[in-house]
């Protein structure tokens, strides 16, 4: 029977490495943070949609996950919210997390919504 070191398959050095191009990482935009706002806005340009996108991201330190839910659930409804009274013309992606150095609370639907109203109004 053969070792199970002689059965693994081997690569040269040059598939192994990572070159330049394999990844691209997306340079995160500046954050466009109000003073008393609990949440982290930036905002990307994209060229794939006409119609504006949302996206949300909590990290597991925030909380458990009920927590982290209540968070996306909260900041989509105030999207729409928002969208609702100012909509967004063109291809736009609104990002939205946790500031790092809030409490694990998430802030009200009408808070929320107030900021990302200021953020689409800057945007029109």
């Amino acid at each position: 029977m053969q070792s199970r070191s002689k059965r693994l398959v081997e690569f040269k050095k040059i598939f192994r490495t990572i070159r330049r191009h394999d990844h691209i990482v997306l340079t995160p935009p500046p954050p466009l943070v109000f003073k008393d706002a609990p949440v982290d806005l930036r905002v990307i340009r994209t060229q794939n949609n006409d119609t504006p996108r949302l996206l949300v991201s909590v990290h597991k330190r925030f909380g458990s996950a009920p927590e982290r839910s209540r968070f996306k659930r909260v900041a989509r409804h105030a999207f729409l919210l928002a969208l609702g009274q100012y909509p967004l013309s063109g291809s736009w992606v609104v990002w939205v997390r946790p500031l790092r150095h809030t409490k694990r609370t998430t802030p009200p639907v009408h808070q929320m919504a107030q900021h990302l109203v200021d953020l689409i109004k800057g945007l029109s």
